[in-house]
């Protein structure tokens, strides 16, 4: 398993927008997530933090190397105050590692 993490401050009333260019996104990579999950900071919608899950490294590689990404990473940088991306390598806490 492989997992992207992105933490967002939104600029004011572009919540809807965002979710909506990453939702597009996500449905049109052809190396899509596995899974998707959008967190918001209770008392501060306006943040908020994104985290989508591949079943493998070479599918989250894929990702990040073609246009769906760059979507995401455009609609962060038009809508979004402050971004930041955190890579989290094959590991899956729930595991034991034995693959």
């Amino acid at each position: 398993m492989a997992a992207l993490w992105m933490t967002l401050d939104l600029a004011p009333g572009k919540r809807g927008e965002f979710l909506d260019a990453v939702r597009h996104a996500v449905s049109a990579a052809a190396a899509g997530p596995s899974e998707v999950f959008v967190y918001e900071a209770i008392g501060a919608p306006h943040r908020v933090a994104w985290h989508a899950r591949w079943p493998s490294e070479l599918d989250l590689d894929a990702f990040l190397d073609g246009p769906d990404f760059r979507a995401v990473r455009g609609a962060a940088r038009v809508l979004g105050v402050d971004c930041a991306f955190e890579r989290v390598g094959d590991h899956d806490p729930g595991t034991t590692g034995d693959h």
